[in-house]
């Protein structure tokens, strides 16, 4: 009985070990698929996010940005 208490702790250690090392290979695998963009796209790409969402609201905006309408749908 203790050599199948033993096995089983040394498995359970081998899968521990290995499924961490098999996570940061993943994990550091998708690192080097990014892509980076310049701080101007960047924000480029998050204003035009928020003119996408604003598209399906009935709202409508004055000249000074604030919104007027029914903002509850």
């Amino acid at each position: 009985m203790p050599g199948v208490s033993l096995l089983f702790a040394l498995l359970a250690l081998v899968l521990t070990v290995g499924g961490g090392l098999a996570l940061y290979a993943l994990v550091r695998g998708e690192r080097n698929q990014r892509t980076t963009t310049d701080r101007e796209t960047a924000e480029q790409l998050a204003r035009r996010d928020m003119r996408d969402e604003d598209e399906g609201a009935e709202q409508t905006r004055d000249g000074n940005g604030s919104v007027e309408g029914n903002h509850w749908g």
